[in-house]
Order: C-alpha cells, then structure tokens, then sequence
C-alpha cells in the first residue's frame, strides 16, 4: 500500500474502526509508514536486535499516532464525497431532513424519470403520469449545490450548469444569463439554497431550468451560504466594510455588487434575520463607484469604511 492509496483510505473512513481520528490519522500516516518500512528492511537484513524482537509492535505504532481533535461533521463528509463519490456517514442536508419534508417537491418525486431518454425509451403508465404531472411546472425545494460550470453563450452571456442534489438524489440544474446574473453571488459549490425552477424536458432528460436562488435559513438558526463568522480576515486588508441588509432582495443585490469589486478588504453584514455580524467570503476593492452602487441599495446610512 503506497502512500496516495493510505491517504485515501483514511479519508474515507476505512480506519475508523481503529479508534483513532482521521484527523490523527492523516497527521501521522507518512511517519508510521517511514518507520514500518525502516524496521522491515533491518529485519530483511538480519539486524533486528533482540530486544526489538521482543517489542510489541501494535503498541509501538501507537505511540506514535498523536490525539487530534476530528474534523468537523462537514469536513468529514467532504472527504468522503472526494475519495467515494457518495457520502457514508451522513449527508450534509441531514439537519434539514424534517424542513425538506415540507417542500411539495423534491427529487424523489421524478426519480423513476432522471435514468431514462425520455425521446428514446418506451415508458410505463406510472412515467407518463409523471412526465404530465411536472414537465413544465414551477417548483420550490431545499438543495445543495456542487459542479457548477460556467459556460458563454453565443450571444456573449454567460450562464451556469450545477448539479442539484437533495437527501434523495441529485440532477441538473441550469441558470440561463439572466438568473446568473441575478444570483451568481450564491452559486458556489456546496451552498445549502432555496431554489425556484421549473421542471424541463432538455434532449430527452429531465433537468430543471431555474428562476431564483435565496441562501436557505432553517426555522430558529442561520443560513448555512458561504458567508462566514465576522474576524476572519483576509492578508493585505486595509479597510473593514460594514453593510446593514434590511431583506433578502437587498442582499442578492449587493451580492452583485460584491461580485464586480474582488479584492482584499473585508466586508461584515449585519442582517435582517441574524443576531450575529457575518463576514463575506471574499475580499473586496472598495474602489471607483462601489460605495454610490451600495448606497442605493441599502442606503447611505448603512454602508461604512473603516481602516485597520
């Protein structure tokens, strides 16, 4: 076993049984293997002393594997998903399991549908009840998103593909120019979202044409988007921007904003619907326009610029 296939072992779970933390185990693995195969070949060449013999060497190995706190529920997931292409030990809608109940949509609804060529293959009755009672119809559900590609189109915009995948499967998701412009804030890979979309017939697949992205707030806690605690700060900061968010609409459109601007500066919300102050997940080049473009938005008390 060579040390890429140790490593993707360990992140997918396989030593766990073993009582250690993957966190532990991926600090420590290189180590353990230089020493195993130092012993093997002074074994090999007959200089193993006695007293090495006589060793334990189950106990001897663990000794060197140090305790390290385990990775978050999330990082663990990810790891998963990376070496597997599946989740095993949860999935990272699994807090949200009761809240997508609510939802009168959700990807089990079509399932029987998203393997099939839908212009090729013959369908049973069940399919053709289906394909009349979606194709075509708007719908509201809970998701993650992840492989998201942008692509340009011939008229020069630009759109993106995603997969969209709930606790019960996961299919496409397109987001022609007008809604990527409109949302590009929150497309980003692994977002936890509400979407609005309609259920299409694209060549033969079902896929979903979506029509708005709001971050998803679970009754009683926080949006889980990528936007992050306050005081994490980017290197080569040289201001601290604080924006007031009165509603969702307001947000999206700053997003937008956000987006036009990157840099290095920080930027800290103060939402509508949180008690905490959350820091975007990028920088931003608070140049130019940008403070006149925000202030239209949110208004010109709720835009400040600080310097650190």
């Amino acid at each position: 076993v060579n040390k890429k296939m140790m490593e993707c072992l360990i992140k997918a779970g396989a030593f766990d049984c073993f009582g250690h933390t993957r966190a532990a185990l991926l600090a420590s693995y290189e180590s353990i293997m230089l020493v195993s195969m130092h012993d093997k070949k002074m074994q090999s060449n007959g200089q193993m002393s006695l007293f090495g013999l006589l060793e334990d060497d189950d106990s001897t190995q663990e000794d060197n594997i140090p305790y390290l706190k385990e990775y978050g529920d999330k990082q663990l997931l990810a790891l998963e998903k990376e070496m597997l292409n599946v989740y095993v030990s949860g999935h990272p809608l699994d807090e949200y399991r009761e809240e997508i109940k609510k939802f009168d949509f959700n990807i089990s609804k079509i399932a029987d549908l998203l393997s099939k060529n839908l212009d090729e293959e013959e369908l049973d009755e069940s399919e053709e009840q289906l394909i009349n009672q979606y194709e075509n119809k708007t719908v509201t559900m809970g998701c993650m998103l992840s492989k998201i590609e942008k692509k340009t189109t011939k008229s020069g915009g630009i759109m993106a593909y995603a997969t969209v995948e709930d606790l019960y499967g996961e299919m496409e998701g397109v987001f022609f120019p007008k809604t990527y412009e409109k949302n590009r804030g929150l497309l980003v890979n692994d977002n936890i979202v509400l979407i609005r979309a309609t259920v299409k017939r694209n060549n033969g697949r079902i896929n979903l044409n979506v029509l708005d992205v709001e971050p998803w707030r679970r009754e009683g806690g926080e949006s889980d988007v990528k936007i992050q605690e306050a005081e994490q700060k980017p290197s080569l900061a040289k201001h601290k921007v604080f924006i007031k968010i009165d509603d969702r609409q307001q947000f999206r459109q700053v997003l937008e904003i956000l987006e036009v601007y990157p840099g290095n500066d920080i930027v800290i919300f103060r939402m509508f619907d949180a008690d905490k102050p959350m820091q975007y997940g990028k920088g931003v080049n608070p140049k130019g326009n940008f403070v006149n473009q925000i202030k239209a938005i949110v208004g010109a008390n709720n835009i400040v610029i600080r310097d650190l």
